[in-house]
């Protein structure tokens, strides 16, 4: 199988995966879902988004040869993940308030990040990252992989971003123009859709 047609593959049933999730709750907030051990810690797991993603990128008015790699910050990239957190019942992992109840200080997770574009499904990006939770899950911050990401590159006919490098470490396992680059790493700081959902509707306590 050719590179474009196992990214085409993987990137579509990512695609249906989260839209069948969106659309199945389309009515109500999403809510986390967790289960408690009898240690006392939790584990719980939700759709999170990723406020900013810090990594590598080459510059699509380029050949795609052409290895000049600069800093990128994204705001919100348009991406969408699945992230579960651990959350430890002791010190200093868990503390507990002047009022009795408890207060995550730090967990520890990770999380499965898509990003499907509709006009490019090669260009998308399928990723894992470990995580940091801070301040009772409001914020984390992770490092990452990609099994998978297109990057947009300068085309055969000239076109900036037409053409497509295939990275991620399955496109290096499964296709032979596939590789692995320093773009496929990267640091990112998530925020809970879940908590925000609670925030804006009143039920946070």
């Amino acid at each position: 199988m050719r590179a474009p047609q196992i990214c085409r593959a993987l990137l579509v049933v990512i695609g249906l995966l989260v839209g069948w999730g969106g659309a199945a709750h389309a009515d109500d907030p999403p809510a986390p879902t967790s289960a408690t051990f009898q240690s006392g810690s939790t584990l719980s797991y939700g759709v999170t988004l990723s406020l900013l993603q810090f990594s590598a990128l080459r510059s699509p008015n380029e050949p795609g040869r052409d290895r000049n790699y600069a800093p990128n910050l994204e705001v919100l990239p348009t991406e969408i993940g699945f992230q579960f957190i651990y959350n430890p019942a002791f010190s200093p992992w868990r503390l507990t308030r002047q009022d009795g109840k408890p207060f995550q200080l730090i967990s520890v997770g990770g999380s499965l990040l898509a990003r499907v574009k509709s006009q490019s499904l090669e260009q998308g990006n399928i990723s894992i990252a470990a995580q940091l939770g801070f301040f009772d899950n409001a914020i984390s911050v992770g490092v990452g992989i990609d099994l998978y990401r297109g990057i947009p590159i300068l085309s055969g006919s000239g076109v900036p971003g037409g053409g497509t490098a295939y990275t991620g470490v399955l496109a290096w396992a499964l296709a032979s123009e596939g590789e692995v680059t320093p773009e496929n790493v990267f640091v990112v700081f998530s925020f809970s859709l879940t908590k925000i959902v609670a925030a804006i509707s009143g039920e946070v306590r």
